[in-house]
């Protein structure tokens, strides 16, 4: 016995391939999106470790000074004291 031939059929599969195309280019679309989200979300946090790290530095080198300006402020002050200690 021969197939049978369903007309109604034909033209269902071209409606398919183009929906198939259509999602093709939507998953796409949506993959480009992620995929440029998530590039600028690396790049923004590696901008954002390196001022985080040029702030820290300064940070540091700021306590360092303060450090030795209050030695400094300190020793000052004890030559003060030991010079107005009555004998």
């Amino acid at each position: 016995m021969p197939p049978v031939l369903n007309l109604n059929s034909l033209g269902k599969g071209r409606v398919t391939r183009q929906r198939e195309k259509q999602s093709r280019v939507a998953f796409g679309i949506a993959r480009a999106i992620v995929i440029v989200f998530v590039l600028a979300w690396i790049v923004i946090g590696i901008r954002q470790w390196f001022v985080l790290s040029r702030w820290t530095q300064r940070y540091e080198l700021y306590k360092e000074l303060q450090k030795k300006i209050d030695e400094k402020l300190d020793y000052d002050k004890d030559e003060d004291n030991a010079g107005s200690e009555p004998s």
